[in-house]
């Protein structure tokens, strides 16, 4: 067993750039830390999992995907949650260009802008656990694949089709926003294909889109908003039990 011990070795240095959006981006691999997260992504998303990173210590928990071991000391540097388990690498599901043309009858999409890995995490993993299938991502939308996102996200991510606008042009689709301007989210009665769009993190919904509907979460007056990724797990409830 061949043990990495210097922060000089390559494999080390390029394994430790998946800690940052830029190196999950450039190298379209991401990292994914603690033991429950590991072994969902390994089993349910195994044809993904290019790498196993572990000690000496650890027992590789997938023996058919090749490995590499790190001395105790150099795990701990990239282990960013303290999860004292062994890691993953995989492989990024691809994040496609913006076409209307390509809606299909039945399609629900879920646009994310947001900025905060957590919140990102956590509401796609929201968006998998109520069937929607689809994720429209914009410039300042975190890294999906991100080390925080993985681990808020507990692997569901892998499973979603991704999506970049960069002009928020949507033809031939209707985009339904989350605002405290808007009517009841309760009143919701839409058909499909449609886009439900979060607003930003402090920021709101984009001004550049033009909405069909703006739908509002009603709440206790005392309350001026919801976290940003709570608000859409209401608005997925809501829409997708009718």
């Amino acid at each position: 067993m061949k043990i990495i011990t210097s922060t000089a070795n390559e494999t080390f240095k390029n394994i430790k750039k998946l800690l940052e959006p830029k190196g999950t981006k450039r190298s379209q691999s991401g990292l994914c830390f603690g033991s429950k997260v590991v072994k969902d992504v390994i089993t349910n998303h195994l044809d993904l999992v290019v790498e196993v990173i572990r000690t000496p210590k650890h027992t590789n928990p997938a023996p058919q995907i090749p490995e590499t071991v790190l001395s105790e000391a150099l795990f701990k540097t990239i282990d960013v949650f303290d999860t004292g388990s062994p890691a993953i690498i995989f492989r990024t599901p691809e994040i496609s260009e913006w076409n209307s043309d390509e809606v299909n009858k039945n399609d629900i999409f879920l646009l994310v802008p947001f900025q905060d890995p957590g919140n990102m995490g956590t509401c796609l993993r929201t968006a998998a656990a109520f069937g929607i299938k689809k994720v429209i991502l914009t410039k300042d939308s975190a890294n999906p694949f991100a080390p925080r996102v993985n681990r808020a996200a507990s692997g569901c991510h892998l499973s979603l089709q991704y999506f970049l606008t960069k002009d928020f042009k949507f033809s031939n689709i209707p985009v339904f926003g989350l605002d405290k301007s808007g009517i009841p989210l309760g009143t919701f009665s839409d058909a499909t294909p449609f886009i439900l769009a979060a607003g930003m993190e402090g920021k709101g919904i984009y001004k550049e889109i033009a909405y069909q509907k703006l739908f509002s979460i009603p709440m206790n007056e005392n309350t001026e908003s919801l976290n940003a990724s709570i608000a859409v797990a209401v608005a997925l409830y809501e829409i997708t039990k009718k």
